[in-house]
């Protein structure tokens, strides 16, 4: 064993590490990893909210403070940055990248890579960047998720590739192959695309890496007939660590049994692993993350929260506002919407150190602030229960309201007449955007966008708060608002 994927327990690391390092033969220590997206116990806008901040020394400052917490809980080896460029918002995973435009992407990637390693993986408080995925994963068709993806050669090299080759540059530490086919070329298997040019062109000594079980779907891509010849073909295709599946431990043996891979192939890939670990100073220090007192001094500590705070801020995007933003002081809030009062939904996808209860509430903050604040739900964020129960995959973050949704506009519409202006929190649940989370319709999902056709027809000023993590389609709302503000997560 090489690696660990999705270390959280640090007993569980310690433990795990001590059998490397001083009951193994060789003590070769092991690399924990995690998905350290947009911070980790302290959460900061979705990568594509700090993409809307255009301030790269920002996006590096916060990729600093997840580091140091993240390496302070044992992490060696973070899965990001996603430097995927998206123009399609119908895809989920747009939510982790830097948006469209390759430039900004990779400014703002190096910036998140020199938090990360900050020039030098030894110190206790650096991680390992991995940039992903590789490469053109944010034009799968139609906007769904792992789908082919067919790209000339012209956007290739202006659009898809100039963020990874930024990353390279700047000392990316690792590459992780994307899930899926490239002009009819699997990437996890795309011996053109890591070995002639990441390896040899670009001259990337790093790790490459398949992303979770990848090597598997060869199967079911259709160019290996079993897990064996799916071994084979990413192996020649230049992948060092296979992540979960185990194939290379199952099928490798045999593979050099048989001749079909040499054994100084697997000297190559296990030497670079070996580098990796070494740059990192595990050799030295292999037990320099799980220490539980160095964590709890250095995680979501107040300087940490003010930064999550500055980020959130200047992620937010001004969309419209006929002069009734700011709100001014007196004034009785009618605060209304699924999002106002939802802790669970606040952090977004690919959050997972992130405590629920950590993060306050629009409601919250807007009591402290404002004088006179009536609350109303209005609408659940979807209806459909079936919806419900994918997007809690993996915890509940919300609840169907028993109510009809008439009954729920109803209550909020009479919150409303009482009130100077209204406040509406809208949008998505977390879990609405990431991964394998595609959505056809980019609207407003579930009744939201009748509660606020009800609430417009009270007449009262209407400001409208968006949270999600892609941009929506919202030509009614901006037609009728009075003020939209994108708040992300």
């Amino acid at each position: 064993v090489g690696s660990i994927s999705g270390g959280l327990d640090l007993e569980r690391l310690r433990r795990l590490q001590t059998i490397a390092v001083e009951e193994s033969p060789h003590g070769i220590p092991l690399i924990f990893t995690l998905d350290v997206i947009h911070g980790y116990r302290t959460v900061f806008p979705l990568p594509l909210g700090l993409a809307c901040t255009w301030d790269a020394a920002l996006v590096k400052r916060t990729a600093r403070v997840a580091a140091t917490e993240a390496a302070a809980a044992g992490i060696a080896l973070a899965w990001a940055p996603m430097l995927d460029v998206s123009r399609d918002a119908r895809w989920g995973r747009c939510a982790e990248s830097f948006g469209e435009d390759p430039l900004l992407g990779a400014r703002l990637g190096v910036a998140m890579i020199e938090g990360y390693q900050q020039g030098d993986l030894t110190r206790a408080d650096s991680v390992m960047a991995c940039a992903k995925h590789f490469a053109g994963y944010g034009f799968a068709e139609g906007g769904r998720d792992y789908n082919v993806a067919d790209i000339s050669p012209y956007r290739m090299h202006n659009d898809v590739l100039p963020p990874f080759k930024a990353a390279i540059e700047a000392g990316a530490g690792a590459v992780m192959a994307g899930f899926h086919s490239l002009s009819g070329i699997p990437c996890t298997a795309h011996r053109e695309l890591l070995r002639e040019l990441l390896r040899e062109r670009w001259g990337f000594d790093g790790l490459i890496v398949f992303d979770y079980t990848a090597i598997l779907e060869l199967v079911h891509h259709g160019i290996a007939a079993d897990q064996k010849q799916a071994t084979l073909l990413a192996f020649k295709a230049g992948v060092d660590i296979d992540m979960v599946s185990e194939s290379y431990i199952r099928h490798l043996p045999g593979l050099v049994t048989e001749k079909r891979v040499s054994e100084a192939e697997i000297d190559a890939a296990c030497r670079r692993v070996l580098a990796a670990k070494q740059k990192l100073g595990l050799f030295d220090a292999a037990y320099r993350g799980p220490d539980d007192g160095r964590r709890r001094a250095v995680t979501l500590t107040a300087d940490h929260r003010r930064l999550a705070r500055e980020a959130a801020a200047k992620a937010c995007v001004l969309l419209k506002n006929n002069g009734v933003l700011p709100l001014a002081r007196g004034k009785v809030i009618a605060l209304i919407g699924p999002l106002a009062d939802s802790r669970a939904n606040m952090q977004g996808t690919w959050a997972v150190a992130a405590q629920a209860a950590d993060s306050v509430t629009v409601l919250e903050g807007l009591r402290e602030a404002a004088e006179t604040v009536h609350y109303a739900k209005g609408a659940n964020i979807v209806d459909d229960a079936n919806i419900a129960a994918r997007l809690n995959v993996f915890n509940e973050t919300f609840a169907i309201d028993a109510r009809p949704p008439q009954e729920m506009i109803a209550e909020a519409v009479d919150v409303a007449r009482k009130a100077d202006v209204v406040v509406a929190c809208v949008g998505e649940a977390k879990e609405h955007s990431g991964e394998s989370a595609t959505r056809t319709e980019i609207g407003l999902p579930g009744s939201q966008q009748r509660l606020l056709q009800a609430l417009h027809a009270t007449g009262k000023p209407l400001v409208i708060v968006v949270m999600s993590g892609r941009p929506l389609a919202l030509s009614w709302e901006d037609q009728h608002a009075d003020a939209i503000v994108s708040a992300w997560f």
